[in-house]
């Protein structure tokens, strides 16, 4: 079929291709899917054009790109943010998880469980040697290969069986843990006075929750053209739906003309913007704040004792992320041993046994990941951290899950919520320079990567012919690999990828393989992943490419 009788998709306009159902009760019949797949999951029923059912097709759901990091302001003078989404589960729930994103819905709770800001001071990062740099540009990647990924080894097996209501216990897991976070610095008195005084009573539930104050506008609006350094003062963001902007006018707004093409900009990304005059806000009430509460909707209260394991896997993520970020701050040193670490936790997780021990295992399955990453490096593989209660002496790092940034036992990193109704790219990965005058040279150790193997495919031992063709290429060697089909080869350049700094290129002489490819690694928790062909079109070429130079892709 010509692509000009190919249709197009009813989720983001791109050309479909025929494809045929794998597993499922149409496991054998052909369907028409996205070319943009697994970024976009529309689909059509394989049947000629005027007998084909409109109705069962997928939804119209636009199909995004993840977006650069919004600007957030710090929520103090001298700090920073970074903004991450990432999600690592069982392999079992992971699975689970991953084919819920496909419903519109669950994906913005996927989101909001997923996406956390740290927020730390700011202060001059030491320059890393150059092969332990590369060592951390390969534990960001396993860390941050995907949003939605499997979990480090002894996290897997915690909770032996997922939630029996694996929707329900989503929602609820993204509700109660919230937001967590509180800002402290402002334009104006007002801006103050409505986040601390008003916002909080507008609803049955504190807003502030799902609150974000100062975030960019260009990240929001989908458009970086001239925006990107302008800012909205709220963001009022609910995964249920609720997408408000809420400008406090006073003079600082004296433009009605670029306040209109603001506006203009959100409302067709699908927000509500809503202006508060200053007076307002000083006087405490007023029609522009009675119809605010009158047009909010109904947000149901949810209490962290019902946060369940979902929640608790999204702290073990956060953490090990976390440590990752002191490693690259200098906060730890790479090699050091029983390096104290301070944790201050919420109420709810203190007192849960499960999350308790889930945190231990975090650590030490970090502790085990950065040293097998060492001996592949050929580091002195001596790194180890320990947890020590709050307030109990000066700390290396503190790792805040609370609402505090006393840096008084030592550097404070706060790891709070957010929630964007977007996908955020990981915009803050290393930088490295390489130079084929300099080659790193690796030292493969077979047990060692037998575990990182384990740890990102899930595959127990190496199958004939992976193991030689993998340390060759982690050597920096040319590697011509013939295996059987099935034989494990696409298993081989990946791996060695991942455990590589940098981008992975593969050339691939169909598209279909190129999809196909994309899909598998999809299915395994590794979603930053892109597949330029001749399928794009010139716009979503662009989008990729941008992406690619961010540092966000880790194969192309």
């Amino acid at each position: 079929m010509d692509a000009e009788q190919n249709p197009t998709c009813p989720n983001c306009g791109s050309l479909m291709t025929l494809r045929t159902a794998r597993q499922g009760p149409n496991a054998g019949s052909r369907f028409w899917g996205c070319r943009r797949f697994p970024k976009c999951r529309g689909t059509l029923p394989c049947e000629p054009a005027e007998t084909a059912n409109p109705e069962a097709a997928s939804p119209p759901q636009p199909a995004r790109p993840p977006r650069l990091a919004p600007g957030v302001r710090p929520p103090r003078d001298g700090h920073q943010s970074s903004l991450y989404q990432a999600l690592a589960l069982p392999k079992t729930i992971a699975e689970g998880v991953i084919a819920l994103s496909e419903r519109a819905g669950l994906r913005e709770y996927i989101r909001a469980l997923s996406q956390f800001r740290p927020d730390y001071r700011s202060s001059e990062r030491p320059p890393a040697e150059r092969v332990a740099g590369c060592a951390l540009a390969v534990l960001e990647k396993l860390l941050l290969r995907g949003d939605v990924t499997y979990c480090t080894w002894q996290l897997d097996g915690l909770v032996p069986d997922g939630p029996a209501d694996l929707p329900a216990a989503l929602e609820a897991a993204a509700q109660s843990l919230g937001h967590g976070y509180r800002n402290t610095y402002w334009d104006s008195r007002e801006e103050q006075d409505f986040y601390e005084r008003i916002l909080p009573g507008l609803s049955q539930v504190d807003l502030r929750d799902w609150c974000t104050p100062q975030v960019s506008l260009g990240s929001l609006a989908g458009n970086g053209d001239g925006t990107n350094h302008q800012r909205v003062d709220f963001g009022l963001l609910h995964p249920s739906g609720l997408r408000m902007v809420i400008e406090i006018d006073g003079l600082q707004h004296d433009d009605a003309i670029n306040d209109g093409r603001r506006d203009g900009l959100l409302q067709n990304e699908g927000y509500t913007v809503k202006r508060v005059p200053a007076h307002e806000v000083r006087s405490g009430g007023g029609p522009t704040l009675e119809e605010l509460r009158a047009r909010l909707p109904v947000l149901p209260p949810v209490e962290p004792t019902d946060a369940g394991p979902l929640a608790v896997y999204a702290l073990t993520t956060r953490i090990q992320i976390a440590l990752l970020r002191c490693l690259q701050l200098g906060w730890l040193s790479l090699p050091d041993d029983g390096q104290p670490i301070g944790l201050r936790l919420p109420a709810w997780a203190a007192a849960d046994g499960l999350c308790r021990r889930a945190i231990a295992a975090a650590v030490a399955d970090l502790t085990a990941l950065v040293r097998d990453i060492a001996t592949l490096y050929g580091l002195q593989a001596t790194f180890g951290l320990r947890i020590v209660p709050q307030g109990k002496g000066q700390c290396r790092a503190v790792l805040a899950l609370t609402d505090t940034l006393d840096d008084a036992d030592g550097p404070t990193m706060r790891i709070s919520s957010t929630y964007l109704p977007f996908d955020l790219a990981a915009s803050d990965a290393e930088r490295l320079s390489t130079s084929p005058d300099r080659p790193l040279s690796l030292q493969p150790d077979q047990e060692a990567v037998r575990r990182l193997f384990w740890y990102v495919f899930r595959f127990d031992e190496f199958r004939e012919g992976q193991w030689p063709a993998i340390e060759r290429a982690l050597r920096g060697k040319d590697t011509l690999v013939l295996l059987p089909t099935g034989g494990g080869k696409s298993a081989v350049f990946q791996l060695a990828g991942l455990l590589r700094p940098g981008l992975t290129l593969v050339v691939a002489p169909l598209v279909a393989l190129i999809d196909d490819q994309q899909e598998n690694l999809a299915a395994k928790g590794i979603q930053r992943v892109a597949a330029i062909s001749s399928s794009l079109d010139r716009a979503a070429r662009a989008q990729e490419q941008a992406l690619l130079v961010s540092g966000h892709h880790q194969f192309c």
